[in-house]
């Protein structure tokens, strides 16, 4: 399957690399499986030929365009913490081309996805009015407030509705997990 992967300025760094490197890990235990499914070719693409992360590190892409023929859209999340921040950059001209992608995309059915603060850019393309979805918990109130023309559940890491796949902070995880975890703390290893 064809997927595209958006790097865009300020994209959260651990985002992008976790998506490369889980696509990376899969393509090369394929073979291992008794029946090989097919390869993921990923393509990096973005609205210049250079974006810049939001640690400061440049990654080359290709042109937006190079994701039309994609089997799905990945947006990796923005490298913004503070809230009112957040939803300056992701509403702001710096991701409308993002922002028309992603609008585009799910307009062609193509599936598409995102975590945490990437979450954002989707309901800010609209793509995500009238769906579930879930983002980092510690943004939802500002989501919900945001966009309330979508059904937000921070409670759960992973949502799937109509083409559109959300998820909650990549290290989230192992915060839902204590919270979530009715034996005491000390029974984890530490």
């Amino acid at each position: 399957m064809d997927v595209a992967v958006v790097a865009y300025d300020g994209v959260f760094d651990s985002g992008l690399c976790a998506v490369l490197d889980v696509l990376d890990a899969a393509n090369a235990m394929r073979e291992q499986l008794p029946k090989s499914p097919p390869a993921w070719n990923v393509t990096t693409v973005g609205p210049r030929r250079r974006v810049r992360t939001g640690a400061g590190h440049t990654v080359s892409a290709a042109p937006l365009g190079a994701a039309e023929g994609a089997g799905l859209l990945l947006v990796p999340a923005l490298a913004e913490r503070r809230p009112d921040a957040l939803v300056e950059r992701v509403s702001g001209p710096g991701t409308a081309a993002v922002r028309r992608l992603v609008a585009a995309t799910r307009e062609r059915g193509t599936p598409v996805a995102s975590a945490c603060t990437g979450t954002f850019v989707l309901a800010e393309s609209g793509v995500l009015d009238g769906r579930r979805a879930t983002t980092s918990w510690r943004l939802a109130p500002v989501f919900r407030r945001r966009y309330p023309a979508v059904t937000v559940d921070e409670t759960r890491m992973v949502t799937s509705c109509d083409g559109v796949t959300t998820a909650g902070a990549a290290s989230a995880t192992s915060t839902w997990r204590w919270r979530s975890c009715a034996r005491p703390a000390r029974h984890w290893p530490i």
